[in-house]
């Protein structure tokens, strides 16, 4: 055992907690606007669940000590530091499996008349010019624990169940942010149509056929709501209405040109009479029976002849 004593730093104004520590150590470990260099857990139960490290560190890095597992232990107050030293071996459900471990208080002259175990590194919040790295007060000596296996499988475990309920808030705050989305196109929508009066009939029937178009693709599948962009679904909604009214109107045409050929051959409807007539005439004036009238039977059932008398 040795004794620590104060090493020249000086405390903050502010007492520091163990919240403030773990902020400090993530910038030591991870420094912003560079890639992670391994997997910072803090407040992580021990393989056995009988105690919990306030932080393990594993490096992915093999200049950071690759594979290795870094335990922290932080301590802001002489009594609870006391107290973690009156009896060492509290750290052992994780520090076993630790190839380093580090007592991290939150001043410098804090472990002054402790003795602080030969196998514990110390750390201390960054001093002098440092405004990130943590100032180590004692380098923590390599350990050789006899298998680590349960301590790395159990950061894996931690590392999985954290991403999974991660992902889980994610998709979470992503559902609540598309309805939200949505609200406020409707609204949109709504000011557009209607202006900043209560929506019109004409906007709400606008709205209640996008709200039907929505639900029949989401009945129809999941991947048309995803994968077809918004632009394309409007596209083919005002190609099938432009497809109805060619129709519609093709149709009115058509009737309009049968009308129209109703009216041309109206003349004609009788004429297949009209020169049965005449023809009946013709003959007998071929007998010599009436010469005149048989000219105007024929000139009758021509149209737009004129019988002159």
């Amino acid at each position: 055992m040795t004794s620590l004593v104060d090493a020249g730093g000086t405390a903050d104004v502010r007492a520091l907690n163990a919240g403030d520590m773990t902020v400090m150590l993530r910038r030591h470990y991870q420094p912003e606007g560079r890639p992670p260099a391994g997997v910072f857990a803090p407040e992580i139960e021990s393989p056995d669940g009988h105690r919990r490290a306030d932080l393990i560190w594993m490096p992915t890095t093999i200049a950071g000590g690759k594979g290795e597992l870094h335990g922290h232990e932080i301590k802001c107050s002489r009594a609870d530091l006391q107290a973690e030293l009156a009896d060492p071996t509290k750290a052992d459900p994780w520090a076993k499996y630790c190839t380093r471990w580090w007592l991290v208080i939150s001043r410098p002259d804090l472990t002054a008349g402790l003795d602080v175990p030969e196998a514990w590194g110390v750390l201390a919040p960054p001093s002098g010019r440092r405004t990130r790295s943590m100032t180590v007060l004692r380098p923590a000596p390599k350990l050789q624990p006899a298998n680590p296996a349960p301590g790395v499988a159990r950061l894996a475990a931690w590392q999985l169940y954290g991403q999974a309920a991660q992902v889980a808030g994610l998709q979470q705050q992503v559902q609540t942010q598309d309805q939200e989305l949505k609200r406020l196109r409707r609204q949109v929508r709504e000011l557009e149509l209607g202006g900043s009066r209560a929506p019109s009939k004409q906007a709400l029937r606008v709205q209640k056929i996008v709200d039907l178009v929505n639900d029949l693709l989401r009945a129809e599948t999941q991947i048309y709501t995803t994968d077809v962009p918004e632009e394309v679904i409007a596209a083919a909604i005002v190609d099938h209405v432009a497809t109805r009214s060619a129709a519609r109107h093709m149709r009115w045409d058509l009737e309009a040109i049968a009308r129209a050929v109703e009216t041309l051959t109206k003349p004609f409807a009788n004429s297949a009479s009209d020169l049965t007539t005449a023809a009946r005439l013709g003959n007998a004036a071929a007998r010599g029976e009436d010469e005149q009238a048989a000219v105007d039977a024929i000139l009758a059932a021509l149209p737009g002849a004129e019988v002159v008398t």
